[in-house]
C-alpha cells in the first residue's frame, strides 16, 4: 500500500475537500455528470477529458483485485454491479484527489478518480477509475510556491488542500532539511 498524503480531493462535483456520499442509489449517468461538472472548476480536473459513464463501465469490468488489494469479495461484488446496473449504490462517492505526496523528495500533481465504496466496518476503498500523473515537484520547488501563494494572497495560510498551509511549510522545511535538499 502506498504511504501517501492525499492532500486535496474533490467529489461528486462540489468544489470541497469533503466527498459527499450519497443517501441513495443514483444513476451513474447522473453521478458522472455531476463529477464532471465539478471537475471543471478544479485547476487541474479542468485540464482532463470529462469522465465518461462508458469509460466508468470499462475501468470496473477491467479492473483486478490483486493479492495484496485489501478488498473482501461483498465490496468487490457491489462494485462491479456498478457496471451491471449502471447505478452508484448509497453511500459511494466518484471523487478525485489531485496530489500526491508519497513523503520522498517530490510531491505530484495527479488526476486520480476513484469510486470509493463504504466497508461493512464504516471504513471505505477507493477503485481507481482513471489515474494519471500530471507534474512533479521537487519539496523546495512546492515550499517556493506554497510560500509564494501566501505572499499574495495571506488568507490562503488558514487552509490549502485541507491542510493549514503555514504547517504543510513547516513540513516541507522538516522534511528538506532531514532528506539534505
Amino acid at each position: 500500500m502506498l504511504n501517501m498524503i492525499l492532500l486535496a480531493a474533490m467529489s461528486m462535483g462540489l468544489a470541497t475537500d469533503t466527498p459527499q456520499e450519497h443517501d441513495a442509489a443514483v444513476p451513474l449517468s447522473e453521478a458522472v455528470q455531476a463529477f464532471n461538472a465539478g471537475a471543471i472548476d478544479d485547476a487541474i480536473g479542468s485540464q482532463q477529458p470529462l469522465l465518461t459513464e462508458d469509460e466508468v463501465v470499462g475501468a470496473i469490468l477491467l479492473w483486478d483485485r490483486t493479492s495484496d488489494t485489501p478488498v473482501s469479495d461483498p465490496l468487490l461484488a457491489r462494485f462491479k454491479s456498478i457496471a451491471r446496473t449502471k447505478e452508484l449504490p448509497q453511500g459511494s462517492v466518484i471523487e478525485a484527489v489531485s496530489a500526491f505526496d508519497r513523503g520522498g523528495e517530490h510531491v505530484f500533481d495527479v488526476w486520480s478518480v476513484r469510486i470509493r465504496l463504504k466497508r461493512g466496518d464504516g471504513s471505505s476503498f477507493g477503485f481507481v477509475i482513471r489515474e494519471r500523473v500530471v507534474a512533479s515537484r521537487t519539496l523546495q520547488q512546492e515550499l517556493d510556491r506554497l510560500e509564494a501563494m501566501v505572499a499574495a494572497e495571506p488568507d490562503l495560510a488558514h487552509e490549502v488542500g485541507g491542510h493549514g498551509t503555514m504547517d504543510r511549510v513547516d513540513e516541507l522545511k522538516k522534511r528538506i532539511a532531514r532528506l539534505g535538499n
